[in-house]
């Protein structure tokens, strides 16, 4: 189990959960997957009893962030941050995810001050790909690959893509091939922002941040950009209607990003699903970018899906529920498609049989998860059995 998934469980925040993780154990090996062991697990539900179903004012998630890593401030900010996910050069690639997080570390500049609630940019150098708001903002001690110039030892040598030598030395002008590496002990972060990931239907070129940008740090990987320029730009070419939602929690004029809790239902036009974005946050963790039935997928068309009517039981549970692509997530809904838990293969419905397609990609298919990450089995039961009681009433009429 994940620290995610346990804090998940036990309604706390993740960055509680896992400031208390590292005084108690040793970090997971830098770049690796956080998993605790029944043991750890054990231990953690001992000192943290669940809160789930307890009545108790809500946490401020804010306001952990600030005791536990950075102050709270008026206003959030914005930030253009460079990625380079594709990177072959171990001296410059990061464990950025695009979708998911953005990773960084103590040599960046502004590496203090991107926090909770910020409007991040996720672009390269000729492409701008998304935005998201900050939801958690993790720290810990890692490493770099730093490059050095052979010559006079300046890290950082300028990286040419079309000139011959590969690097050239900023400081004595040296050029060369074959930089050399040394691993250099650091604060490493990653601003995670799944929940609120809007990816643009098409990417903008770069250049379009020119006149959003504020200072002249122009080779900087994360650069302020100036709020109302950077929210009208976007505006333009997607929707950043997200941003009216994680404003409106917190005090009137503040500016302070307020996190729903887990679970329960709040009224809204209707009623809207608490902590739905956390939970898919959660699915991603457990399961990664890759929808159960079709396998992997854009974050941006995953559903957390539910497979239990919420409504009923407004408490997420991760053995619950799957990562579904949007349309598959309809068909299963609408107990067009169901999961036959002896073979854990997917069905589709009679009457859509007719659609050659859709059967040559799902029809028969075993679920693409592991077997260790398999949902409750009743729960898929249940979803089929009530899948065959509407098609028996719909044959008798």
């Amino acid at each position: 189990m994940t620290p995610r998934e346990l804090a998940l469980e036990l309604g706390v925040t993740q960055l509680v959960l896992r400031n208390w993780l590292r005084r108690t154990w040793p970090p997971p090996v830098p770049y690796t997957r956080w998993v605790l062991t029944p043991e750890q697990v054990a231990v953690v539900r001992a000192e943290f009893p669940s809160r789930k179903g307890v009545s108790a004012p809500a946490r401020d998630h804010a306001a952990d962030v600030s005791s536990a890593t950075t102050s709270a401030r008026p206003q959030p900010s914005a930030w253009s941050c460079f990625s380079r996910v594709d990177e072959l050069d171990p001296a410059v690639r990061y464990r950025d995810v695009l979708g998911v997080k953005y990773s960084y570390d103590a040599t960046v500049p502004n590496h203090k001050a991107v926090s909770v609630g910020d409007l991040v940019v996720i672009r390269d150098e000729v492409s701008i790909y998304g935005h998201a708001f900050v939801d958690e903002v993790v720290t810990e001690l890692g490493s770099k690959t730093m490059t050095l110039c052979p010559q006079c030892k300046r890290s950082g040598p300028d990286r040419r893509t079309t000139m011959s030598p590969t690097y050239r030395c900023p400081d004595c002008g040296s050029q060369f091939d074959d930089p050399e590496y040394v691993e250099r002990e650091l604060a490493v972060f990653e601003a995670i922002y799944a929940p609120t990931w809007t990816e643009l239907p098409t990417p903008l070129p770069r250049r379009l941040l020119e006149g959003v940008f504020t200072g002249g740090d122009r080779q900087n990987a994360v650069r302020r950009l100036d709020w109302s320029a950077a929210v009208a730009l976007l505006s333009d070419h997607t929707s950043v209607d997200g941003l009216a939602d994680l404003r409106s929690d917190g005090d009137e004029g503040s500016g302070r990003i307020a996190v729903a809790p887990d679970g329960g239902l709040v009224p809204s036009v209707g009623v809207r699903r608490v902590g739905q974005q956390s939970f898919k946050a959660a699915l991603l963790e457990r399961f990664g970018a890759c929808c159960a039935v079709t396998g992997p997928q854009p974050v941006t068309v995953l559903d957390a899906a539910h497979l239990y009517r919420f409504a009923d039981t407004p408490v997420h549970h991760l053995d619950g529920g799957l990562l579904l692509r949007a349309d598959i997530h309809r068909l299963f809904d609408a107990f067009l498609l169901t999961i036959d838990t002896t073979t854990w293969t997917v069905h589709l419905a009679p009457e859509l049989h007719g659609y050659a397609e859709l059967m040559a990609e799902v029809h028969g298919k075993p679920l693409r998860i592991e077997e260790a990450t398999r949902p409750r089995g009743e729960l898929l039961e249940d979803h089929r059995d009530e899948a065959e009681r509407r098609a028996e009433t719909a044959s008798d009429h």
